[in-house]
């Protein structure tokens, strides 16, 4: 009896000893996570634009602004010498921030140009520097000014009705458009087809895991989407990159007076060179360039619509 009562008592404790190591390490656990998110600047970043915050705070701090998200620390530059600075004359001393600034979006850039340094940085520049001669700029208007003509004429049929129309999705699709073609050679009925459905979701989602960063590590039903979205777009193409390839090397693919992209920086591939590694590479290129090229050019043309709708005047005159 005795022997069972002490038996007892040492599990009691034991059970005691272990629930306080366990609420110990909650609240511990609790409490960093409420320092680390309202000590730091998380939830205004999160409940606000971060540009507009950005700015109200070098309104009120000065050129250099430091912040926090997590533990990570942060500075916002607004002079222009200091810009200068750190991505010109002295860009030596700064690295690119690949796990946490573009972390979200490294599905999409892997070793690309925006991403990548050192030694892989200049061969790419080589690269992809024989796609960005001045001619390739003669290209472009001829075939934006085809986008928005389409896009115009699907918008003569709302006109005269109250039907809303989201002016951001139209321009997102101009510009994958554009892209596509410039990039490609895809017509604007491929692009419609892919893009909006593969690569727009995917965006959207690494957008938000910019500030909802937990979204990348919990397996929800969006995270399985996303992963597999990916795959069917890096699938898509390379599989256009190893047609384009082979069609090249039997003489099948002729293309236009004036080549597009793709065409441009395979000429500065060496045959010896072309393989898993090479298209892997090129596809992180190419969705390099529909990144930086869509979402600001939709976004600007959106935003000139909205004050052009503000100013009856400068409206008038278009």
């Amino acid at each position: 009896s005795i022997h069972s009562t002490l038996q007892n008592r040492f599990y009691d404790e034991k059970m005691l000893t272990i629930e306080q190591a366990v609420l110990s390490v909650l609240f511990g656990t609790l409490a960093f996570i409420v320092f680390v998110v309202v000590k730091g600047h998380l939830w205004p970043l999160y409940w606000n634009t971060p540009w507009d915050l950005f700015t109200t705070w070098a309104l009120q701090a000065g050129d250099i602004v430091r912040l926090r998200i997590f533990n990570k620390h942060m500075v916002v530059i607004s002079n222009p010498e200091l810009c200068k600075r750190v991505l010109h004359t002295n860009l030596k001393n700064y690295a690119k921030d690949v796990g946490f600034t573009y972390g979200p979006f490294m599905p999409i850039l892997g070793s690309g140009l925006v991403t990548s340094e050192g030694a892989l940085w200049k061969k790419q520049r080589l690269l992809v520097s024989a796609a960005f001669r001045v001619e390739i700029l003669d290209d472009i208007p001829a075939i934006a000014r085809r986008s928005v003509d389409r896009l115009s004429a699907q918008l003569e049929e709302y006109r005269g009705s109250s039907v809303p129309v989201e002016m951001f999705t139209c321009f997102r699709h101009l510009t994958l458009q554009v892209i596509g073609e410039a990039v490609l050679s895809l017509p604007p009925e491929e692009s419609d087809r892919v893009f909006p459905y593969l690569y727009l979701p995917v965006m959207e989602e690494s957008n938000r895991r910019v500030l909802e960063p937990w979204r990348s590590y919990i397996p929800t039903p969006e995270w399985f989407r996303y992963k597999k979205r990916l795959r069917q777009l890096d699938t898509y193409i390379i599989g256009l990159l190893k047609l384009r390839w082979t069609q090249r090397l039997s003489g099948e693919h002729k293309p236009a007076a004036s080549k597009d992209i793709v065409d441009r920086v395979m000429d500065a591939i060496p045959e010896g060179e072309w393989g898993a590694a090479a298209q892997r590479q090129l596809c992180y290129e190419i969705k390099t360039f529909v990144l930086a090229g869509h979402e600001t050019s939709a976004s600007m043309l959106t935003f000139a619509l909205y004050e052009l709708t503000q100013n009856k005047t400068q409206l008038d005159k278009g």
